[in-house]
C-alpha cells in the first residue's frame, strides 16, 4: 500500500473533526487532474522511495493539510507541514516519515503508530497545540521540540492537554 497525501479542509475548531467535501469523490471519480479517488476522498499519491534521496511531502501554503504515510518507508523525505494553517499527520507505515517533521503556527496532530516510524526530529514548537503520540516500536527516534519549551511535554510526546498554554489555539 502506498502512502497518501490527503489535502483536506478541516471543521473551524482546532480538533480535526470532519475532511472537506470538496475533496470527496464517488466511485465514478470525479478527481482533479493529479489525484485519485481511494476510499471515497481525492488523493495525491506519495509512494515509497526508490532512491536515495527523497523530498519531503510539502503541504500548500494556507491549506487544512492531512497526509497519511501508511506504506513501509513512505514519507520517506519527512513531512514539511510549516506553511499549512494545521496539520494531521500519520505514519503508520513501517519505517514511515523517516525524515523530519515541521509543522506551522496552527494545530498540529501526529501520529507515530509503524514501528520504527518517525525516525528523525520533529518540530512543533511554534504550534498553538501539539499532540504527538509514538505508539509504534521504536517511534520517535529523533529530537522533539514541543510548544513552550516543554511545559507541553509528556515523556516523549507533546500534548494539549497540559498547561492551558499547550492550546492557545
Amino acid at each position: 500500500m502506498r502512502g497518501l497525501l490527503v489535502l483536506s479542509a478541516l471543521a473551524a475548531s482546532c480538533g480535526f473533526a470532519s475532511r472537506s467535501d470538496q475533496f470527496e469523490c464517488g466511485e465514478g471519480g470525479g478527481c482533479p487532474d493529479g489525484r485519485t479517488c481511494v476510499s471515497g476522498w481525492c488523493v495525491v499519491e506519495a509512494s515509497a522511495p526508490d532512491a536515495a534521496y527523497v523530498a519531503p511531502v510539502e503541504c500548500e501554503s494556507g491549506s487544512d493539510c492531512t497526509v497519511s504515510c501508511d506504506g513501509p518507508g513512505s514519507c520517506a523525505g519527512g513531512v514539511d507541514c510549516s506553511q499549512a494553517s494545521s496539520c494531521n499527520i500519520t505514519c503508520s507505515g513501517e519505517g514511515s516519515c523517516a525524515g523530519p517533521i515541521e509543522c506551522g503556527d496552527g494545530p498540529c496532530d501526529i501520529e507515530c503508530a509503524g514501528a520504527h516510524s518517525c525516525g528523525s526530529d520533529i518540530d512543533c514548537n511554534g504550534s498553538c497545540l501539539c499532540d504527538l503520540t509514538c505508539g509504534g516500536d521504536d517511534s520517535c527516534n529523533g529530537d522533539v521540540d514541543c510548544p513552550h519549551t516543554g511545559q507541553c511535554r509528556n515523556g516523549k510526546e507533546c500534548t494539549s492537554g497540559g498547561s492551558p498554554s499547550c492550546n492557545s489555539c
